[in-house]
This record gives C-alpha cells, sequence and structure tokens, in this order.
C-alpha cells in the first residue's frame, strides 16, 4: 500500500537492501493499474525487490535478525521488518450500545451523523475515507451540520497521494473502472514531453486522464512524476465543478510548468495536443 512504499523509498534511499511483499498481484493494488506497473518498474531499477501474490506467513528472529517466512520459498532475512498493513478505527472512545457499529467502524449518514441524534462522527471513525484531508473536510462540514447548516459530504473527488520519489496520485475512477459503467477515452502525457520536466531534468511519469465519450465529463486523473500532490489538487476541483476535457484543453497554464501536463493530456484525448 501507500505506505508500504513510501517507506521502502525512503529506505533504499539511505542504501538499505528493500523487500517488499504484497498479498495482492500489484503494489498500490487500491490506484490505477498503470500507476502501480510505472512505480513497480522504478522500484525495481532502485534495486528494491518486490514479491507481489505472496503471503507473509510469520517473522522469527534468528542469531542474525529476523527470518520472514513466505510460502514455497525459505524466506527472507532481514535486519529489520515494516508492517504496514493498513489502519483501523479507535473506538476506546464509544460507549458499547451509544452508537451503531459496523465491521468496527461507526455508521453514519451523509451528513456525518450517527444513530444517535446529534452525535457526529467525521474522520478515520467511521472508515469512508481514512486519509487526512478526508478528515479535515468531513470534521468541518459535520459542525456546520450540527449547527443547522446541513449538507451532505460529497467524497467523489478525494484525492490519493504516493509521496515517494517520484510522486504518485489519482483522483475519481481508473480506466478499468470507469470502462465497466461509460464508453471511457484516455489521454496520456509524458513528462518527457513537459518542459519544465525536461528543464529539471526529471522525466519521469506522465498524466492520465480518464474521460467519457459523450460529453468529455472528466472521470478520473492519475498522475506519476514531480508535482503529482499539487496537479492533482487541480483536477480534483475541476472534476468537483464538471469541468469537461474540452474546457480543459482551452485553459491556459503557465509555462513553463509541470501542470501543463493537464491540459496536455486533454488535448491527446482530443487530438489537439501540440507538445506531444
Amino acid at each position: 500500500g501507500v505506505i508500504g512504499i513510501e517507506m521502502a523509498m525512503i529506505f533504499s534511499a539511505f542504501g538499505a537492501q528493500v523487500d517488499v511483499i504484497e498479498l495482492e498481484e500489484r503494489i498500490l493494488p487500491f490506484m490505477d493499474p498503470e500507476v502501480s506497473r510505472t512505480m513497480a518498474g522504478i522500484l525495481g531499477k532502485r534495486g528494491i525487490r518486490i514479491h507481489t501474490g505472496t503471503r507473509c506467513e510469520g517473522i522469527s528472529k534468528t542469531d542474525k535478525g529476523l527470518q520472514v517466512h513466505m510460502p514455497g520459498s525459505s524466506g527472507l532475512a532481514a535486519d529489520t521488518v515494516l508492517v504496514a498493513a493498513g489502519r483501523q478505527p479507535d473506538l476506546s472512545c464509544v460507549e458499547p450500545g451509544l452508537v451503531d457499529i459496523d465491521h468496527g467502524r461507526i455508521k453514519t449518514d451523509e451528513f456525518m451523523e450517527t444513530s444517535s441524534r446529534g452525535i457526529y462522527a467525521p474522520g478515520d471513525i467511521n472508515g469512508r475515507s481514512m486519509l487526512a484531508h478526508s478528515a479535515f473536510h468531513m470534521g468541518t462540514r459535520a459542525a456546520r451540520n450540527a449547527l443547522g447548516d446541513r449538507r451532505p459530504v460529497d467524497l467523489r473527488f478525494v484525492p490519493s497521494v504516493v509521496y515517494g520519489m517520484p510522486e504518485a496520485a489519482g483522483v475519481g475512477m481508473t480506466l478499468p473502472e470507469a470502462s465497466r459503467d461509460y464508453e471511457a477515452l484516455s489521454g496520456v502525457f509524458p513528462l518527457a514531453a513537459n518542459g519544465r520536466s525536461a528543464a529539471s531534468g526529471d522525466t519521469q511519469g506522465y498524466v492520465q486522464i480518464v474521460s467519457e465519450k459523450r460529453y468529455g465529463q472528466i472521470l478520473g486523473v492519475h498522475i506519476v512524476g514531480q508535482g503529482a500532490s499539487e496537479i492533482i489538487n487541480e483536477a480534483s476541483a475541476l472534476m468537483a465543478m464538471e469541468i469537461t476535457i474540452h474546457e480543459l484543453s482551452e485553459c491556459i497554464h503557465a509555462h513553463p510548468t509541470v501542470s501543463e501536463a493537464l491540459a496536455e493530456a486533454a488535448g491527446v484525448i482530443l487530438g489537439t495536443s501540440v507538445h506531444l
């Protein structure tokens, strides 16, 4: 997942030999498949060994350190093992029976209100979107709802970020997800064709836009490369405002900036990108 990959990059940068064990068939399984493949390739080039589709069956101490046990192999010897297997809401503050709980998470409606009227539960504790920026938004909206300014919380356009080297980010649907319900289109603009990336000497990555064909609605944006954590916020805002790829392709971005690649990706879908 995100934390495991971030920590793998950090320890690798310090010179440690790093192995990543992932139960799913790809790393970053909740992100776009192409993002996963790209990041796996970058990690591999840095000497990070990735074991996907592999279960960790246990960790034992040895005279030399630790032994990680995996099926069908002799396992891995390690000095340190980081277990980054997700998070669980802390319900120690909740009296039994006070509010409805489902699978270890407090149940809330779209206003963040629990089954007990007047009690709200925004943030990680409801398990809807366990990210700091989601919690900020849910908390602010819950407070306003409690004071009578009632509006539902919309979590459709929450960006996710891997703070790695390079960064990766995504918001909305992946191409496989969009293709299930729409006639989906994809436009990919490589950062190798972006002036700012070329000038900085860091051309790894790309910007991808997923849209539907009929109206040009932006369904998802996925980025690998420098500045991904910043550019994804523009994408999230545009999607919330229902801006189409037609309008985005006409938006003027400062040059040279990495964010130009967002408008260029819209142009790739429309066949109007001149810098590709």
